[in-house]
Parts: C-alpha cells; structure tokens; sequence
C-alpha cells in the first residue's frame, strides 16, 4: 500500500478526492491531509509519503511553492496537481518541477486512474527486486 499525502485547501474536495484516491486504482491510501502547503511541508518534515498529491492555490503556502520546496531537497517524491486553473503558465512551471501529472477540476476519474496506475508503476519499479535464492546453500 503506497502512503499518499492530500493537500487541498477546500474540505469538501478533499474528502472527495480522498475517496478517489483510495477507490479509483487501490493500493493508495491517504494518509495525511493537508489544508494547504505549509501544513504539507509541516508533515513532510516527519513523514515520508510516496505520493503527493496537490492543488495549485491554497492560502499560506501554494501548491507550486509547495513542490519548489520539496524539490530543493533531496526528494524523489512523485507528484499529482490537481488544479481549477487551465493556466498554460502553471502547467509549464509545475512540468519544470516535476511534476508526474496536472489535472483538471472536475476531476475526471478515468484521469485520476490513469495517473495513479503510470504513478503506482514508477514505485513499483523502485522497489528493489527479491534477492535471488542462493543455490549453494540449497540441500541436494
């Protein structure tokens, strides 16, 4: 199960892509929520999550500072915008960050799925493959 951290700043839309997250694909859970990038950063300093998943404008800190920092450490931590805005310009600067995905409120949950399966694959990918079975010390 891949550990995700949600950080939305309307309630509402996080209870439900909360739910998304959990039900679309499987094998994600949320397990921290964040109403906005100050609290994120806040959790992140003692968590590891796999996966963060972000809206773009939050009071406080916004999701693009919010990934900004997280990229200045040594992080690898895949990354999901979800965003109101159909803004060229934060598209390019998240994409310039990283970023694995920008999508679109209303979130389309083929599109959330289709995210979560090509994330779900990197992490798979990183994990490292079971140590082989060493054959000298197998009883004939």
């Amino acid at each position: 199960m891949y550990q995700v951290l949600l950080a939305e700043d309307e309630k509402l839309i996080r209870q439900g892509m909360k739910h998304l997250i959990e039900q679309v694909v499987g094998g994600f859970k949320v397990m921290w929520e964040a109403e906005n990038g100050r609290r994120a950063l806040e959790i992140m300093q003692i968590e590891r999550p796999d996966l963060l998943v972000t809206d773009i404008r939050m009071p406080a800190i916004d999701g693009l500072e919010l990934i900004h920092r997280i990229r200045r450490q040594p992080s690898d931590i895949p990354v999901i915008v979800i965003s109101g805005y159909d803004d060229f310009a934060y598209a390019k600067k998240a994409m310039k960050f990283g970023v694995r995905h920008y999508l679109l409120k209303p979130l389309e949950p083929s599109e959330m799925a289709q995210a979560l399966a090509e994330v779900r694959g990197e992490l798979e990918a990183r994990r490292p493959s079971p140590a082989a079975v060493d054959e000298t010390k197998l009883i004939a």
